[in-house]
């Protein structure tokens, strides 16, 4: 229901509106009484009285349609939060007893209520709201298709359906992977990588392996992928560069150390943002590419800055006088960064070559750089 205030609020807007609008109406409708005396009684002032009233009431009704309607949406809003509250509250105890007791009636609440706890819950009280969603009948891959007649109604079902989690309802999303809209595909992709369990992801990979995508949203699909450890493989053998790209990024985000020998593999690619992505990969895995090191040494001699930096953070998980080497001279690199992963990788891997450099490297932003890296007791 609607606060005591909102009504307050309402009836002195419209009670303002009311007033200034027939004020305005009577101060302009005084200014024709010259014209009304010269043309004794003319239509033509009626007329322009008339529209002056009707002008007047329109602004009044408009403004109480707009009060109504906000009084009408905020009291629904409270409605369903409360129905939903209810359904929350209801189903959690229905988890920990007798589910049958928890069995919602089919209303938009308990969707909303359902479909909060599957996103809230994991581990084995994930896998009984799942059970429980899935008796309680609220997601039916029938009645979801049968609102597919409109794109929004179409978004909106497979917001539902990527909530909702239940394999069962791929046959849905699968006809809509190779839609010729943009949007409705990748809606359609996102919702089934979050639906896809570790059964039917291999199925998946395949029908996803012929479709395009940006690099952008390729690794938002991979990155609440259910299952991603087929999609990131298939991907990763793909001859779509943006296909390639987010897999290997998806490799070092959800640190999937399966493919840390396919990214190490890929430090020889002449595409610099791959290779950036590969080198990337391996330093948050923590994977140094043990006999791949001269690819490393070459990438952080290479013209892009962003391919130095990276190979710079992976050779902090080498060692050795080259890599030593290789570091010392980063720490002139015209780009800061490259400059402060440098300073880093030498704190972790020599650090006392790190206290020589803040003392007598010949460049006097790799000496700044290497006094800021040291341990407090050296720097002093």
């Amino acid at each position: 229901m609607a606060r005591g205030t909102d009504w307050i609020f309402g009836g002195t807007v419209l009670a303002s509106v009311a007033l200034e609008s027939y004020a305005l109406a009577a101060l302009v409708a005084s200014s024709f009484a010259p014209m009304r005396a010269l043309v004794h009684g003319s239509p033509v002032a009626a007329a322009v009285v008339r529209g002056l009233n009707l002008t007047a009431l329109n602004a009044v009704a408009v403004t109480l349609i707009i009060l109504l309607l906000h009084v009408v949406t905020a009291a629904g809003r409270e409605r369903d939060g409360a129905d939903t509250g209810y359904w929350l509250e209801h189903l959690a105890e229905g988890l920990v007893g007798d589910p049958q007791a928890a069995r919602p009636r089919p209303t938009r609440a308990a969707l909303e209520a359902m479909l909060q706890l599957q996103d809230t819950l994991s581990g084995d009280a994930g896998e009984r709201a799942t059970e429980l969603l899935r008796r309680s009948g609220l997601v039916r891959a029938g009645a979801l298709s049968a609102r597919f007649r409109t794109r929004f109604s179409r978004l909106e079902a497979f917001e539902i359906l990527a909530r909702a989690r239940l394999p069962e309802t791929l046959p849905v999303i699968h006809p809509f992977l190779a839609d010729r809209d943009d949007m409705l595909r990748f809606a359609a992709a996102r919702a089934a990588a979050r639906v896809a369990d570790a059964a039917t992801a291999p199925d998946l990979a395949q029908r996803l392996a012929g479709t395009t995508f940006g690099s952008r949203a390729w690794l938002e699909i991979l990155l609440i992928a259910r299952a991603p450890l087929p999609l990131v493989r298939t991907l990763l053998a793909s001859r779509d560069p943006a296909a390639r790209w987010a897999a290997v990024e998806a490799v070092g985000r959800r640190y999937l150390l399966t493919f840390a020998g396919d990214v190490a593999g890929l430090l020889s690619e002449d595409d610099a943002e791959l290779l950036a992505a590969a080198l990337r990969a391996l330093a948050r895995l923590r994977y140094p590419p043990v006999g791949r090191e001269a690819l490393v040494l070459a990438a952080a001699r290479s013209e892009p800055d962003f391919v130095r930096l990276q190979a710079v953070r992976v050779l902090a998980l080498l060692g050795g006088e080259e890599v030593a080497a290789v570091l010392w001279d980063r720490l002139a690199d015209p780009s800061f960064y490259v400059r402060q992963a440098a300073a880093r990788a030498l704190e972790t891997t020599d650090a006392t070559l790190l206290l020589r450099a803040s003392q007598s490297h010949p460049d006097r932003y790799g000496r700044a750089m290497a006094r800021q890296a040291l341990p407090v007791a050296h720097a002093a």
